[in-house]
């Protein structure tokens, strides 16, 4: 069972990760892709001037999502009532990135495939405190992949107070129910292969949070 915020799980083989890492250093779209995380209109955290979007400082590119009905409200907790997900138009754009994910999803013993996306963190920003809400958390686990990163990109939890760095190359769970942020305290960009699935493994069960934890605040998201 899980019981840190961020577990690392193996190292990707070198065949695997090289041809990806060039993959996605010659990504020249970011600014081009419609940013479904960052524009949601429930996706406000902290108090008064000191609001933010928690995604408010990322890129994303999604190559598979949710199964978003027509007319369904622009909201993470709307969108994450939605289990069962779909290929989006990018994701024949990135074959390196798919062996990745087929890797990953042999390694953690996948059942289903939810969520794919690549993340970038902009450099000397954030992402503020929160927990990642719905139904689809009771179905799906979190897996990271960072691909372009450095020491000075920190992971946080309310839960141990622990801050983690994760490494190039390496396979890790995020336990995204508890109180989690991260901070790129670099002038570069961050960039993670992020990506979720389901398993009945029990070494990717999580351990629930304590109620004092359950009780602190995480915005309105």
């Amino acid at each position: 069972m899980m019981i840190d915020h961020v577990q690392l799980i193996e190292n990707v083989p070198d065949e695997v990760f090289g041809p990806t890492l060039k993959e996605v250093e010659e990504i020249d779209i970011w600014d081009k892709m419609p940013q479904t995380r960052g524009s949601t209109q429930d996706g406000m955290v902290g108090q008064g001037n000191k609001k933010q979007h928690v995604f408010g400082s990322c890129q994303t590119i999604h190559l598979r999502y949710h199964k978003i009905p027509a007319g369904m409200a622009k909201s993470v907790h709307e969108h994450s009532k939605v289990i069962e997900c779909a290929d989006t138009q990018a994701r024949v754009l990135f074959p390196h990135v798919n062996k990745l994910v087929d890797w990953i999803y042999q390694t953690v013993k996948g059942k289903r495939l939810g969520q794919i996306m690549l993340a970038k963190l902009l450099p000397e920003s954030g992402i503020p405190y929160h927990r990642d809400p719905g139904p689809y958390w009771e179905v799906y686990k979190r897996f990271h992949v960072p691909i372009i990163t450095n020491p000075m990109v920190l992971f946080y939890c309310r839960h141990n107070d622990k801050e983690i760095h994760m490494k190039s190359g390496n396979l890790y769970q995020l336990n995204n129910l508890w109180l989690h942020a991260a901070e790129n305290y670099s002038p570069y960009e961050r960039i993670h292969v992020i990506v979720d699935i389901e398993t009945d493994d029990e070494c990717f069960a999580i351990e629930d949070e304590p109620e004092w934890l359950k009780n602190l605040p995480s915005g309105a998201y």
